[in-house]
């Protein structure tokens, strides 16, 4: 589940006072552009946030912290806020990772000419406030 919707705590303290954090469905601005749920690569799932950026910083386009499933035919899917989804094919090797049952690997280096990918996760994910 995208990180940036529901509480990191029973609080609702937000991952970072800088960007939206979506705790009602009403929060959301734009819910045709904001993703709920995704298929996150195996190798990644450690808990049940997807966090692309490795510091809770959504302008980072540097790393993979948590990485989408690439298995469906290089493709991952998606569920939005507004009840469609999208299945997104990725273009960047850094995206595109065998599974090896180990994040030793993990963060995920992006190199400076593979940002598609992870700018079109970035884009969804949440919005600046």
């Amino acid at each position: 589940m995208n990180a940036f919707v529901g509480p990191q705590d029973s609080r609702g303290t937000p991952i970072n006072n800088q960007w939206r954090q979506y705790l009602t469905l009403t929060d959301f601005q734009n819910p045709v552009g904001i993703f709920v749920l995704l298929d996150e690569h195996p190798d990644s799932i450690n808990d049940g946030w997807f966090v692309f950026c490795t510091g809770a910083d959504p302008a980072e386009r540097t790393a993979w912290s948590d990485l989408p499933a690439s298995y469906h035919n290089g493709a991952a899917g998606f569920s939005f806020a507004d009840g469609h989804s999208e299945i997104k094919r990725w273009v960047n090797g850094s995206t595109l990772r065998a599974i090896k049952k180990s994040t030793s690997d993990f963060p995920v280096r992006v190199p400076a000419a593979e940002k598609s990918d992870i700018t079109w996760v970035a884009e969804r994910t949440t919005t600046r406030k």
